[in-house]
């Protein structure tokens, strides 16, 4: 079993309001991301939350996912890692990490990924734009490893580490990150 883990805690500081709550194609970017990795069905979905919280839970009402509220989530994206990987099921062999603001990625890209794992790799990342990441893929001995992780750092240190025991597939989807009103005037144009 996968758990999935949607990071969705931090503020958007360089887009000026939620990117959670932009909505695409008729819904938000964190029931979108949520719905995806639920249709996946690779195990259970949990969605951390931190800044806002209160506004971003109406978004997954009535669907079926653990929400972690990360208090912490100033100390940045590793706080969330952290929060995420303490409420994953001790019967999950592997989580799943996505970030909610990168609505190019889809079902088949986490059911790939999953399956690439059930296949032995230990981890397994996407690659876009010349970038190894997220959404990513980590067998649960490193998690421990994902857990020394500190402020705003990601796990893509982890990733570099470990190239020997990583598998990284192709996956122009996640290029589409939404960090900005450019980007995001940019997403509704091209829909």
């Amino acid at each position: 079993m996968t758990a999935i883990i949607i990071l969705a805690a931090g503020e958007s500081s360089r887009l000026g309001r939620p990117k959670q709550l932009l909505t695409f194609q008729g819904e938000s970017l964190l029931r979108r991301s949520t719905r995806v990795a639920l249709e996946a069905r690779c195990g259970p979905v949990i969605v951390v939350l931190g800044f806002a919280a209160q506004q971003m839970v109406p978004e997954l009402e009535n669907l079926p996912v653990q929400m972690v509220i990360n208090q912490d989530w100033k100390d940045g994206m590793a706080s969330s890692l952290r929060a995420a990987l303490r409420a994953v099921p001790k019967e999950a062999d592997a989580a799943l990490l996505m970030l909610c603001d990168q609505p190019g990625v889809d079902v088949d890209t986490l059911r790939k990924m999953n399956s690439r794992f059930e296949q032995g790799a230990a981890i397994v990342a996407c690659s876009y734009r010349g970038v190894m990441g997220v959404p990513a893929l980590f067998s649960r001995e490193f998690f421990g490893e994902l857990n020394q992780l500190k402020g705003d750092r990601g796990a893509r240190s982890v990733l570099h580490r470990h190239r020997a025991e990583m598998e990284v597939i192709d996956c122009p989807g996640a290029a589409l990150d939404i960090d900005t009103e450019a980007e995001y005037r940019q997403l509704i144009q091209d829909a």
